[in-house]
């Protein structure tokens, strides 16, 4: 009896958790609790793995661009796919990453470390967002020369309230570690922007 109980209680999260919401409804939770956020200006250095400069930009989150100035291919243009990219309007994500709002788009269940997360999944790319409040922790883009760029985005920093910027992501492509951003300090945004 105490044999089935331990199995019982160690399958009931299993359980409890298996439900996946529709990748469109993910998607719009996750913009709408970045849409809340008043934005601030994220301080960001991207590197070589040595550690060699290769840019230094002030980036906003949430991201506000005009639709019609990005798509996809600038992601492709530039290797990777940057966190603040994710943190845009539906607009901005819909070209960046058009296959994971289509209904054919799935999710499913994993862990990353002992972080279970929501994985969406499209043609051409993937989201692995943090269970408990849609945080992405890792995005894999599927660019034209056929080879997938995977950006890891880890220790999350409180930036502001409740909002958190990865310290480091790390872009890897065919599994071997090409560039690296990091957060370098950050800023509210003035009331007159």
């Amino acid at each position: 009896m105490r044999y089935l109980v331990w199995v019982f209680l160690l399958l009931l999260p299993s359980v409890s958790s298996g439900y996946s919401p529709p990748a469109v409804d993910l998607l719009g939770k996750m913009e709408a609790a970045w849409q809340k956020i008043k934005p601030i200006q994220i301080h960001v250095v991207l590197e070589t793995p040595e550690g060699r400069l290769l840019e230094e930009n002030m980036v906003s989150v949430p991201l506000w661009l005009e639709p019609e100035s990005f798509s996809r291919r600038d992601i492709l243009k530039a290797g990777y796919l940057p966190f603040a990219y994710l943190t845009s309007n539906s607009d901005i994500l819909n070209r960046l990453l058009p296959s994971l709002r289509l209904d054919d788009a799935k999710v499913r269940l994993a862990r990353i470390d002992d972080v279970v997360c929501f994985v969406v999944e499209g043609s051409g790319a993937r989201l692995w967002l943090r269970k408990d409040d849609l945080f992405p922790l890792r995005s894999e883009i599927l660019m034209d020369n056929g080879q997938w760029v995977s950006c890891y985005y880890l220790d999350p920093v409180q930036v502001s309230g409740k909002v958190a910027y990865p310290g480091r992501t790390e872009v890897a492509r065919g599994g071997e570690l090409i560039l690296v951003e990091r957060l370098i300090q950050q800023q509210p945004e003035s009331s007159s922007q």
